[in-house]
């Protein structure tokens, strides 16, 4: 699995070149490394590569790949949520994920801190920055009241924002409405709501630019999905 390997570098080689670029430090910008319909080999082969963060869409390949990387020795990955979460899949995934990205819903907050007992959990509020109807999402106009709503749950950390552009519009301008509601939550909620998830294997250049602190990268490390892989939720 070379190519995994030298895929990854490429990737992380341009994403330092972007974060330079925009004039940011290198240590600003994380990558996750998006492994969802991607084999166990090609996941293992980034991992040897040196990833420590994969993000998952689904709990059940989730669970399948976290529980894998276990028993095979590679135990400090950092597993985050990326997908839409139902609720009646909660319990299983919470011992093993580090970061839900895709938090959308009272309800499903409702659902995380059921279970969470005294423990707690970092999360991204998921913004739907487009107002896509096919998309997830919290509307960009009811973001700052849902903050606050979980922000009173116990348990439940909000880190910053995830989003994804519309594909057929210039991604910038709403990765900069992204980056100003993190802002506005910084400000007048919560100053450690500091993340920004946002930019995938065709736009992170831009969202670095635009101030991204974490990007998504899936198909510019592994390649084409697995089209045969599991995808139930």
């Amino acid at each position: 699995m070379n190519g995994v390997a030298e895929a990854l570098e490429r990737a992380q080689q341009e994403i330092q070149a972007a974060t330079l670029e925009a004039g940011r430090s290198l240590d600003e910008v994380q990558l996750v490394a998006v492994s969802k319909r991607q084999s166990l080999e090609r996941c293992y082969a980034a991992y040897d590569a040196g990833q420590r963060v994969f993000g998952e869409n689904t709990a059940q390949e989730l669970l399948i790949k976290a529980e894998a990387f276990a028993e095979t020795g590679r135990a400090d990955v950092q597993w985050h949520f990326i997908g839409r979460l139902q609720r009646n899949k909660v319990r299983k995934i919470l011992p093993w994920v580090q970061l839900i990205q895709s938090l959308d819903r009272l309800s499903l907050a409702e659902e995380l801190q059921k279970h969470l007992g005294e423990e707690s959990q970092d999360v991204l509020l998921q913004v739907n920055i487009g107002e896509e109807s096919q998309k997830g999402g919290v509307a960009p106009d009811e973001v700052m009241d849902f903050c606050r709503e979980i922000q009173q749950l116990k348990g439940l950390r909000v880190c910053g924002l995830m989003g994804v552009p519309p594909r057929a519009l210039g991604a910038v301008s709403f990765f900069d409405k992204l980056k100003d509601l993190r802002d506005r939550i910084s400000l007048e909620i919560d100053p450690k709501c500091t993340l920004l998830s946002m930019g995938m294997t065709n736009d992170f250049k831009e969202a670095i630019q635009a101030g991204t602190n974490m990007v998504r990268i899936g198909e510019g490390i592994f390649g084409p999905r697995d089209q045969k892989a599991e995808r139930k939720a």
